[in-house]
C-alpha cells in the first residue's frame, strides 16, 4: 500500500511537471488532448534519408557552412590591404555667362578633369601581415568547426533514428504483452469466483495488466517523442514540414521590404 501512494505521488509531481512544461511552451495550459496522435508525416522513410536532409538543411550545419564562407572572405579583406589601391576620380564643370554689352555675346564654358591615385603599400609596420595570419586561423578554425558539427549532425541522426525505431517495434512487443496480460486477469478473475484463486492472485493479474498498459503509453509516447527528434536533427522540425496552420515565417519578406531604405526604425 505504501509503495502504491509513493508511486502515485511521483506520478502526480510527474504529471504537475508535464502541464507546466505545456504551458510554458504552448502558452496556455492543456485541455483535451488527443489520446494517442498519429506520428509525423514528415519523418523520413529510413535513415540514409534523413540523413541526406540533414546534411542539406540541418541549422547547426547551415550555420557553421555560412560561418566558414564568412572567414573565408575575410581571408580574401585581409590580403586586399596589401595589394596596391587605385582610386580615380572625376568632374565636370559646366558654366554660361549671358550677353555682355561690353565683351558682346554671352559665353560657354566647359571643364572635365579625371585624376587617377595608384598608392603602393611599402612599409606598414606588420599589421596588416598579422592581420592576415590572424583572419586565416579564424578560417581553419571555422573548417574545423564545420567538420565538427558535421559530425555531431550524423550522430544525432543515427542516435535519433534508432531510438524511433526501437520506440516503433515496443510497442508492437507491448501491445502483444498487454493483451496476454488482458487474457490472464480475466481467466484470473473467473476462476477466483469459483474458488480456484483468491484475492490477491487476481490484484497481482491486475497490477500487471495495468503495468502493461502503462508500458504501452510509455512506448507511444517515447516513439513520438523520438519522431520529432528525428526530424529536428533532419532540420525538418518546420511550421511547412509539420504542415501547421499558421503563416510560416520568411526571412526574406523582411529583407526585402527594407533593404533599399536609407533610414527606419522598422516596424
Amino acid at each position: 500500500m505504501a509503495t502504491a501512494q509513493a508511486d502515485l505521488t511521483t506520478a502526480e509531481g510527474r504529471l504537475a511537471v508535464s502541464r507546466s512544461n505545456f504551458t510554458q511552451a504552448i502558452g496556455r495550459p492543456a485541455e483535451t488532448l488527443e489520446d494517442n496522435p498519429p506520428l509525423p508525416k514528415a519523418v523520413p522513410d529510413d535513415e540514409k534519408a534523413a540523413l541526406s536532409l540533414a546534411l542539406k538543411q540541418n541549422p547547426a550545419l547551415t550555420e557553421a557552412q555560412e560561418n566558414e564562407r564568412a572567414a573565408s572572405y575575410a581571408v580574401d579583406d585581409a590580403v586586399g590591404a596589401l595589394l596596391p589601391q587605385v582610386s580615380v576620380q572625376g568632374a565636370y564643370q559646366y558654366s554660361q555667362q549671358s550677353y555682355n554689352s561690353t565683351i558682346g555675346a554671352g559665353t560657354v564654358v566647359h571643364g572635365l578633369g579625371v585624376m587617377a591615385q595608384v598608392n603602393i603599400p611599402i612599409y606598414q609596420g606588420g599589421a596588416e601581415e598579422a592581420a592576415v595570419r590572424q583572419a586565416k586561423e579564424l578560417h581553419s578554425q571555422a573548417q574545423l568547426n564545420v567538420n565538427m558539427t558535421d559530425l555531431q549532425v550524423r550522430d544525432a541522426v543515427s542516435s535519433a533514428w534508432n531510438t524511433f525505431q526501437a520506440a516503433e517495434a515496443s510497442i508492437t512487443s507491448n501491445q502483444a504483452t498487454e493483451k496476454a496480460d488482458e487474457i490472464a486477469f480475466l481467466g484470473v478473475s473467473k476462476e477466483q469466483q469459483v474458488g480456484g484463486r483468491t484475492v490477491l492472485d487476481v490484484l497481482n493479474a491486475q497490477q500487471e495488466l495495468l503495468n502493461a498498459q502503462v508500458a504501452v503509453v510509455t512506448s507511444e509516447r517515447d516513439a513520438t517523442v523520438a519522431a520529432f527528434q528525428v526530424l529536428a536533427a533532419a532540420g525538418m522540425l518546420t511550421a511547412k514540414a509539420l504542415g501547421l496552420k499558421v503563416k510560416p515565417y520568411d526571412p526574406l519578406e523582411h529583407y526585402d521590404r527594407d533593404a533599399t531604405r536609407w533610414i527606419g526604425f522598422g516596424d
